[in-house]
């Protein structure tokens, strides 16, 4: 699903933020970290490329179908007082996935379990201290979703 009128305007902040990552990689502050995790600069590029240009795709997983009532109304006319029954008002919830934040960001963690799991056993203890955490500071907000503070999941899993 595209957002078209948003799109452009993240799609060009994306291209000048991608431009900044570039620059760290030519400079290889980010290089150095993902060499460490044994991954070339290119491929480094290229993923945060993808990551960049996949954020703003997201990928219907289900259609999630539900009633709303509406309330009883009394509607007077001419002296009349006439009760109309509620109604019940459908809607759907879409579940999706996102490409750039999620498809990308999860193969590439499960290359790096594939890739050194000896240590799977602290690949399993972060996982399930960030998810306590965060599920503590996650809120439901209406008409969006599970909404958590920006960076809280990132400062935690760092």
């Amino acid at each position: 699903m595209f957002f078209l009128p948003v799109i452009l305007l993240f799609l060009v902040f994306y291209f000048f933020l991608l431009g900044g990552l570039f620059f760290f990689l030519k400079i290889g502050l980010i290089s150095l970290a993902f060499q460490r995790l044994g991954l070339p600069p290119d491929l480094v590029f290229a993923l945060l490329l993808l990551s960049l240009v996949g954020s703003g795709l997201n990928i219907p997983l289900k259609r999630i179908q539900s009633e709303n009532l509406l309330p009883e109304q009394v509607v007077e006319f001419f002296g009349w007082k006439f009760r109309i029954p509620a109604a019940a008002d459908s809607q759907s919830t879409v579940l999706a996935v996102n490409l750039g934040g999620a498809v990308i960001p999860g193969l590439l963690s499960l290359y790096l379990i594939w890739r050194w799991f000896s240590l799977i056993v602290l690949f399993k203890v972060a996982t399930a201290v960030v998810t306590v955490l965060v599920n503590r500071v996650a809120r439901p907000v209406r008409g969006l979703g599970i909404a958590t503070p920006a960076l809280f999941p990132p400062l935690v899993a760092a």
